[in-house]
């Protein structure tokens, strides 16, 4: 995964992507969020509910990403309606690793301008690296 270009030909892409998937969707179904839990206003850039995602072709907001996998026409058949693990030792597992985990505090060395300057700068090499790319030709983009 080490090339962009040839990284989705790897296949552990593919699984670490469906395990990406897989956790989402627990989240989804034991928060039962929608689209609304995205912010508006007073985010990083790009994270608010409407912004597009940068790099996906043709453009998606961040709140058509937001949907349950059952929408799409799959589902997790391990995973119950509230995100958890079906078999009981496993939901033992996961219940128990929650109950433990330390709660998230702010982190107030983090400050918004911080974290839009590391946006701007993203999006900018992103910009670069794109026309870079595009500037050698589509060919070497695709694997050999």
């Amino acid at each position: 995964m080490g090339k962009v270009a040839t990284s989705a030909s790897d296949p552990i892409f593919l699984l670490h992507h469906t395990n990406v998937d897989r956790i989402f969707e627990k989240w989804l179904r034991r928060h039962n969020s929608t689209s609304d839990a995205f912010p508006t206003i007073s985010t990083p850039t790009g994270h608010n509910r409407c912004s597009y995602m940068v790099s996906f072709f043709p453009v998606y907001t961040n709140e058509e990403f937001f949907k349950k996998s059952e929408y799409l026409g799959y589902t997790y058949e391990d995973i119950d309606d509230q995100g958890l693990p079906l078999d009981p030792n496993e939901r033992e597992k996961e219940l128990k690793a929650v109950k433990e985990r330390e709660p998230c505090e702010p982190n107030p060395q983090r400050s918004i301008l911080k974290t839009e300057l590391f946006s701007v700068v993203g999006a900018v090499l992103f910009l670069v690296l794109l026309a870079v790319k595009l500037l050698n030709g589509h060919d070497q983009m695709s694997p050999t």
